[in-house]
């Protein structure tokens, strides 16, 4: 369980990283791709990886 929980927040530094290095039009266009889901998520910290891997 300890095991899976560094991990888990391993990946989810990564996908931070990630989305701070992408563009403002990456973005966009993902917001266009699936707006809804981005409306109904808060922020980027609160998505899972497995969500931006989904998407990107």
């Amino acid at each position: 369980l300890h095991l899976l929980t560094k991990a888990h927040k391993f990946a989810r530094s990564l996908t931070n990283l990630h989305l701070t290095s992408q563009s403002a039009v990456r973005k966009r266009r993902t917001y266009q791709q699936c707006p809804r889901i981005y409306l109904n998520n808060d922020s980027a910290q609160e998505r899972s990886p497995e969500f931006w891997l989904a998407i990107t």
